[in-house]
């Protein structure tokens, strides 16, 4: 249901190929389906698509990466103040009337006032327990669910290079539970308006463009479990998971390196181990760079790292 929601919220309609699907199940899931989930509609469509995509984690009120991300403390700082405060509508609002988005805030406010008022109808004509069955707790499950996966997609930012938002964005392969290609997720924030089957082929064909943001790949893993390591401070998990691009790390360089990836933004490295990782990392992402401008040169269509915030991602794509 989740993943299914967030590849609608992606297109105008569904995320059915045809016609047929989708002019029978256009946004069922956000504004049908998804209700009983906790999800309030255009939530997903508006905040998800123009907030979290075209700032690309930058801003503090998305963005974690000024937060120790192996901090239970922090995530709980951070579901406050940006997953509770976003998935209710709220911070949407501000920040849409702050930009001057006026069409995006009255999509928003409708959204809202659809799930709100149909709330509180459930109260006042059922009394609290169903209201609590309906909305409050698939709410809150929701705001925590998409809580957890959202910090697990974007755990690994580089303290040296915070605005690389391609380097704070993991790629997850051998996935069991992938049916959307979810699991190829940098693919999916530089090509949001891809067709979930067309996901893994773009992959495929810019792999060099991961390797030079020095962006992680994790294998036989998932956002739910990349999470709960993190906070349970389980770096053999991840040194065992952990693609090594330079074929140069130790499993200790690997654990020092996942660590070092978690700090907050302006850390350094704390021991000589997380210093070697750190080289080695960066060693592989210039071979890689060069490989990208030999490609350029070739005139072989690749990829290039953009500004964050001013990446062309829009929920109409």
């Amino acid at each position: 249901m989740f993943t299914a929601k967030h590849q609608e919220s992606h297109r105008r309609k569904a995320i059915y190929k045809h016609p047929a699907a989708r002019a029978a199940l256009q946004r069922v899931n956000e504004w049908w389906t998804g209700v009983f989930y906790g999800n309030v509609p255009e939530i997903d469509r508006c905040g998800h698509g123009f907030v979290h995509h075209r700032n690309e984690m930058e801003n503090d009120d998305w963005g974690n990466s000024h937060l120790d991300r192996a901090s239970l403390f922090h995530f709980c700082q951070w579901v406050v103040t940006a997953g509770l405060w976003h998935n209710t509508g709220l911070g949407l609002l501000r920040d849409f009337h702050s930009s001057a988005c006026y069409g995006l805030l009255q999509q928003t406010a409708i959204g809202m006032a659809c799930y709100y008022s149909c709330a509180v109808a459930v109260l006042a004509l059922a009394g609290p327990r169903l209201f609590v069955l309906l909305f409050a707790w698939p709410f809150v499950a929701n705001v925590g669910f998409a809580s957890v996966v959202n910090w697990g997609w974007h755990i690994f930012a580089d303290p040296a290079e915070p605005a690389n938002y391609a380097a704070s964005t993991i790629t997850v392969m051998d996935w069991a539970g992938d049916v959307f290609n979810e699991g190829l997720h940098l693919t999916h924030h530089l090509r949001p308006a891809a067709h979930f089957s067309e996901v893994r082929q773009l992959y495929s064909a810019q792999r060099d463009f991961y390797i030079a943001n020095s962006s992680l790949l994790l294998s036989h893993s998932d956002p739910l479990e990349i999470w709960a390591m993190a906070m349970l401070h389980r770096w053999g998990y991840f040194a065992e998971r952990l693609v090594d691009y330079s074929g140069q790390m130790t499993p200790q360089q690997k654990r020092a390196f996942v660590r070092f990836r978690t700090r907050p933004i302006g850390s350094k490295p704390a021991s000589q181990l997380e210093a070697a990782a750190v080289a080695a990392a960066a060693g592989a992402a210039a071979k890689a760079a060069a490989r990208l401008h030999l490609a350029k040169a070739a005139g072989q269509h690749a990829l290039r790292p953009r500004a964050a915030g001013r990446v062309s991602v829009t929920a109409a794509e």
